[in-house]
C-alpha cells in the first residue's frame, strides 16, 4: 500500500534524485523505473532508484527499492542513516561509490540483486574512503554474483569496512580476491522486462 514513485524512461539518471542537500528524508515509498523492457533497458538515463550525493544527514528509511540498474548509489556523503529498507531485483543493490564516510547501514535487505548486494567502488584518484561507516544487522543474500565487492583499482588506498551482524546467506562465506565478473548490461536484461 506504499505510493510508488517510478522514473520515467529517458528521464534523469535516477528516480530520486538528491544533490548537495542537507537533512534530506525520504520514507515510506516503492521506488522503480518505468519502461523496463528490452528497448529501454540500456537507456543510459533512468539507472538508479535513488543517487545521492554530496548530501550529508541524508535518512533514508522504510522503503522498498526495485527493478531499478542500481538500487541505491551514494557518493560523497557523510552522515548518512539507511535503515530498514528493501532493495531487491535491481541489476545491483547499492553501489558506494568513493567517499561516504561517518554513516550508517542497519537493518536493511540487499537480496535477490542480479550481481552484487553491495558495491564500493572508486571513480576519482584517490580511491574510497568509508571512515566511520557502519554496516550492520542487514541481510545481504541471494544476490547472483556475489553479496559484496570491493572494486578499486590497486593504485588507490583502501579503506577497511566496519561490518558486523549481517547475514550474507551462510556462516562459512567464499571470499576471493578477483572481480566479480559480472556480465554487461546489454546481456543481462532480465526476463520479466523481456530479456
Amino acid at each position: 500500500g506504499a505510493p510508488t514513485i517510478a522514473g520515467v524512461p529517458g528521464g534523469s539518471s535516477a528516480t530520486i534524485q538528491v544533490i548537495s542537500a542537507t537533512d534530506v528524508e525520504i520514507s515510506g515509498f516503492v521506488i522503480t523505473r518505468l519502461g523496463n523492457s528490452v528497448a529501454t533497458w540500456n537507456d543510459p538515463l533512468n539507472n538508479n532508484g535513488l543517487l545521492a550525493s554530496s548530501s550529508p544527514g541524508l535518512h533514508f528509511h522504510g522503503n522498498v527499492v526495485t527493478g531499478n540498474r542500481n538500487g541505491l548509489n551514494l557518493q560523497f556523503m557523510t552522515g548518512a542513516l539507511v535503515e530498514k529498507n528493501v532493495v531487491d531485483d535491481n541489476r545491483t543493490g547499492m553501489q558506494i561509490v568513493d567517499w561516504v564516510t561517518n554513516s550508517t547501514f542497519r537493518e536493511n535487505t540487499f537480496a535477490n540483486n542480479w550481481t552484487i548486494g553491495i558495491l564500493f567502488r572508486s571513480e576519482t584518484a584517490g580511491g574510497s574512503d568509508t571512515t566511520g561507516t557502519v554496516f550492520a544487522n542487514n541481510d545481504i543474500s541471494g544476490n547472483w554474483y556475489g553479496q559484496i565487492e570491493y572494486r578499486n583499482p590497486d593504485a588507490h588506498p583502501t579503506t577497511l569496512k566496519n561490518f558486523s551482524g549481517n547475514w550474507v546467506g551462510t556462516t562459512t562465506p567464499t571470499i576471493v580476491a578477483t572481480n566479480g565478473g559480472e556480465p554487461g548490461y546489454a546481456a543481462q536484461i532480465p526476463v520479466a522486462f523481456g530479456g
